[in-house]
């Protein structure tokens, strides 16, 4: 039988395909970021973004 904390399953998104109405800042605080962090995640040169680019959320760290 499993326990509880077993049957709990954590998804975690690493991207996000941006649409129309979408701003970093919501974007960003959605996945609990600052919206300078996600641009330096997505090594943005500005703040603008356009439906259908997508964003990744994290960086996947390698040893």
């Amino acid at each position: 039988m499993a326990t509880k904390k077993e049957e709990q399953t954590t998804v975690t998104k690493k991207s996000h395909v941006v649409v129309l109405g979408d701003c970093l800042d919501a974007i960003a605080t959605a996945n609990g970021m600052s919206v300078a962090k996600l641009a330096k995640i997505n090594e943005l040169k500005g703040y603008n973004i356009k439906p259908g680019m997508e964003l990744k959320l994290s960086v996947e760290e390698v040893d």
